[in-house]
């Protein structure tokens, strides 16, 4: 029973080392809004400006 968890440990690593989101730029990201009094969800928030961001970006 205990071999079927999977070790999620290993899990987040995996994820961590797939993802292609650099995980200090977010850092710097949210650090910089929280330091300027912007939220991070809701309609003006730190997400909705970088989806707005993205959806402008041509590839």
């Amino acid at each position: 029973m205990l071999a079927d968890l999977a070790d999620t440990g290993e899990v987040a690593k995996r994820k961590e080392r797939d993802s292609v989101v650099d995980a200090d730029l977010v850092g710097q990201l949210v650090a910089q809004a929280r330091d300027s009094g912007l939220q991070l969800t809701g309609e003006c928030g730190l997400l909705a400006q970088l989806s707005k961001a993205g959806r402008r970006v041509r590839p």
